[in-house]
């Protein structure tokens, strides 16, 4: 199963690049959650294929939130607007399994026993991540981009919790219309 999975990641990748409408860049994320450290700097390229003016595909990589290299293929419908696109996107992607928690600083204040007050700085190890994590991660994206001088676009993007310990995370990726 892993050598067929794989051998279609790698001829969607091939087909993507000779038959790409789009080029996009990754740049960053927000997290509705400031309990950890993410990284919302998540820099990355992919491709998009639109099949006709509703249905498109995307694959590409990028550098996740947990600073690991993920992999992402989707397929997704869309309805334009003028220059606006509301779009819902589904399909799979990598990079977040076997995920450690990050080393985190925080200053505390301690009371001695003998009255005396002082402050210090504590590490800690915050393991506030997804449990159970597979290998492939199914994921749902709904978006809405902003296209201008029909050769540019913004897509926003939000990938909502899918368990109770997951964060709620918007997108921003910048395409090039080939």
């Amino acid at each position: 199963m892993k050598k067929i999975l794989l051998g279609f990641l790698i001829y969607v990748v091939i087909y993507s690049i000779a038959n790409a409408d789009s080029l996009d860049f990754s740049l960053m994320s927000f997290h509705f959650d400031d309990t950890y450290d993410y990284n919302e700097s998540n820099f990355g390229i992919g491709y998009t294929k639109e099949f006709n003016n509703k249905v498109a595909g995307k694959i590409g990589s990028y550098n996740n939130s947990y600073d690991k290299n993920s992999i992402y293929a989707l397929i997704g419908i869309k309805q334009s607007f003028g220059s606006l696109s509301f779009g819902l996107n589904a399909g799979f992607v990598t990079g977040y399994d076997n995920i450690s928690g990050k080393a985190q600083y925080r200053e505390v204040s301690r009371t001695t026993t003998y009255g005396h007050h002082y402050k210090y700085v504590d590490t800690v190890i915050i393991e506030n991540k997804p449990k159970n994590l597979n290998k492939y991660q199914f994921m749902i994206l709904p978006t809405v981009s902003y296209t201008f001088h029909k050769k540019h676009r913004f897509e926003l993007g939000f990938i909502p919790s899918q368990t109770a310990d997951a964060v709620d995370v918007v997108t921003l990726q910048y395409q090039i219309i080939l």
